[in-house]
């Protein structure tokens, strides 16, 4: 229970945030929640399920057709917990490499869902997408452990 408040207010606060500050449109909140559930879980169905619940609650808040954040949050999710039975994601390298991967796995398939499916073009930009999987693989070495705790209370 306490868990699914959580997710509603990252999901909430990720529709929020970019219009407080537009840099926060760079950071998908969502993405974390999803990947660290995926790691944590070791469940590869149940992680893919959770990924598309919340992708489908992301893509109502952000205004993409229904399915697009669902799609590809489901592919992330399964590649996270599939990792995560084969590597020791405990360790912090290897879950930042995760994160990483994850992140440019998940704006890829976002670019080719938006090209290709949807007829929206968009530019194919990997050197800011490495940028910002760095950014998301530091996010996710700050928060992660703080989630371990929180996990360890509830």
């Amino acid at each position: 229970m306490a868990g699914s408040a959580v997710v509603a207010a990252i999901l909430f606060l990720q529709a929020v945030a970019p219009s407080m500050h537009p840099a926060a449109s760079f950071v998908s909140l969502p993405l974390l929640v999803v990947v660290y559930l995926s790691a944590r879980l070791g469940r590869p169905v149940v992680a893919m399920l959770l990924g598309a619940v919340i992708g489908w609650f992301h893509d109502g808040l952000t205004g993409e057709p229904i399915g697009v954040y669902g799609t590809v949050f489901v592919c992330v999710s399964c590649f996270v917990s599939f990792a995560s039975v084969r590597l020791k994601v405990s360790v912090a390298a290897l879950m930042g490499v995760c994160v990483a991967a994850a992140y440019v796995l998940h704006e890829l398939l976002l670019w080719i869902v938006r090209d290709a499916l949807l007829g929206r073009p968009e530019a194919f930009d990997p050197e800011l997408w490495g940028a910002l999987a760095a950014l998301h693989l530091g996010l996710a070495l700050i928060f992660f452990p703080l989630a371990d705790r929180l996990v360890e209370k509830l």
